[in-house]
């Protein structure tokens, strides 16, 4: 879960894949969205993070990616991971403007991500 700059309280589900919105000063319930399927399978729905921009990231197992959904125009972007099979799980933004996320995966030779095993830790500018 993570707020946006408005307030808003934003979420990822795990099943049915989907991401949500409260605001809690409306005192309304939940908005629900699903997950784009361009992709495969969206499932496994896991981190969120809000930018400064209120750009949402989510990170989707089910689709190898790292998915952005700019609230304003109801637009998702999807990214891919390079490394192939790949399970992203936790997202962070650090303080130098990178989404930063794991994965559990093989990591191959001339990866940008690092680590060793089936664990890794990757980095994209935002």
């Amino acid at each position: 879960m993570a707020h946006d700059t408005q307030g808003h309280v934003w979420f990822s589900e795990l099943s049915p894949s989907r991401i949500g919105v409260i605001d809690p000063s409306s005192g309304a319930g939940a908005t629900e969205f699903a997950a784009p399927t361009q992709l495969g399978d969206p499932a496994n729905l896991y981190g969120l993070v809000v930018t400064a921009r209120g750009e949402v990231w989510f990170a989707s197992s089910g689709a190898n990616a790292l998915i952005r959904y700019e609230p304003a125009g109801r637009v998702y972007t999807v990214f891919q991971l390079s490394v192939p099979s790949s399970v992203p799980y936790g997202l962070t933004l650090g303080p130098d403007g990178k989404l930063w996320f794991t994965a559990s995966g093989s990591t191959a030779s001339g990866s940008t991500a690092s680590g060793s095993g089936a664990n890794y830790i990757g980095a994209m500018q935002v």
